[in-house]
């Protein structure tokens, strides 16, 4: 149970709309799976909202797999 508690995280990564697609997401992502790996971690979590498709698709094609599902209800 230890390896699934224990991974890196991007908890949030944002390019502004007039610098997004010139690369600048994946070479962060890039960057952080070097510092996960550099820490000894096997696992790089990383979330997007459901609506942001772009994200997804972007997470997704850098070889992110769902892993875990976050449900939310406002009150």
């Amino acid at each position: 149970m230890d390896d699934v508690r224990s991974h890196g995280t991007v908890t949030d990564l944002i390019v502004h709309d007039d610098w997004r697609g010139r690369g600048i997401g994946q070479t962060l992502l890039r960057e952080a799976e070097r510092l996960t790996r550099e820490a000894g971690l096997k696992r790089l979590v990383i979330g997007a909202l459901v609506a942001n498709e772009r994200a997804e698709r972007t997470y997704r094609a850098f070889g992110f797999e769902p892993y875990v599902s976050i449900l939310s209800k406002e009150l």
